[in-house]
């Protein structure tokens, strides 16, 4: 499936989201909570879900930024999900990177985490960790580690590309992690959170793809320039691949 985050154009009305979504043949949306489904507003929620069921356009994931350890109530961005009539819902493994954290603090992360996924649980929604720098999923081993240590039936990770680290070790991250893989965002950076178009990074997420899934969300997070024309361009490329 390929879709498109919401953040992708921040800029954009919730219609203005929904109509690049039908230009780009994107076939969902992964709504987020920072600007177009705000937690807690359920009735933005109530109408981008009309709206979106309206056009045939499916609403993959709600893409929240609740992080652990952040003191956040989670129940207004559980009942934002529910009224999307999502299954899934996008989190933070913290504010900080795995090598900055103490046992004890990992220890409590995980804890709340385990608290909120039962929380899901009762609704049948799932909840997945952004892969991140800067929280416990900033490298493979850490979120292995994290999901072992949540240990419950509904938590699972996204995967992104980190700029930061080698073709090799970004499938090797793949590799370890793969069936907990329930979502990735696709865009192409260089060093420094450089952008490019999708098609000058194609024989990358080539291998990207052959070693993860093709039956999973594949949700456009950020284009060269914020342009649509680039969006666009960046679905056509990632649709070519997944066919």
């Amino acid at each position: 499936m390929i879709g498109l985050t919401s953040i992708t154009f921040r800029n954009k009305s919730i219609d203005e989201v929904i109509d690049f979504a039908k230009k780009s043949g994107a076939e969902a949306i992964e709504w987020g909570s920072d600007v177009h489904v705000p937690q807690g507003n359920i009735e933005a929620a109530i109408e981008v879900e009309q709206k979106c069921k309206k056009e045939g356009i499916s609403i993959c994931s709600y893409g929240s930024y609740y992080k652990l350890g952040e003191n956040q109530d989670f129940k207004p961005y559980l009942d934002s999900a529910i009224a999307l009539n999502t299954s899934r819902i996008r989190i933070w493994a913290g504010t900080r990177g795995s090598d900055k954290i103490s046992d004890r603090e990992r220890v409590l992360l995980i804890e709340e985490c385990q608290e909120i996924a039962e929380k899901a649980a009762i609704y049948e929604i799932e909840l997945c960790f952004e892969y991140h720098r800067k929280t416990l999923t900033d490298n493979k081993d850490s979120a292995y580690k994290l999901i072992h240590e949540i240990d419950r039936d509904n938590v699972f990770l996204y995967w992104q590309p980190n700029p930061e680290v080698s073709e090799a070790e970004k499938l090797e991250e793949i590799e370890l992690l793969r069936k907990y893989i329930k979502c990735v965002h696709f865009f192409n950076w260089s060093g420094k959170n450089t952008r490019h178009l999708m098609s000058e990074g194609l024989d990358s997420w080539r291998e990207y793809i052959k070693a993860i899934n093709k039956d999973i969300p594949y949700l456009l997070e950020f284009t060269l320039d914020d342009k649509d024309e680039n969006g666009i361009a960046d679905i056509k490329a990632m649709a070519d691949l997944i066919k």
